[in-house]
């Protein structure tokens, strides 16, 4: 149970496993959907003024 409350987890909450050079990390966040995330700060930076555009 601390380490669940350490890492900020719950009942129900997925876990992942990232293979490490040292082993596996085990933790809340999806290290894929960051990822993604970071891809699409990269596309809104890029096309900033169309983004805008459309929104008007």
């Amino acid at each position: 149970m601390k380490m669940a409350a350490s890492m900020n987890i719950e009942d129900g909450d997925d876990l992942f496993a990232t293979k490490t050079p040292s082993g596996y990390e085990i933790s809340p966040y999806d290290p894929t959907f960051v990822a993604k995330i970071e891809a699409a700060r990269k596309g809104m930076i890029k096309y900033r003024n169309a983004l805008i555009e459309l929104a008007k």
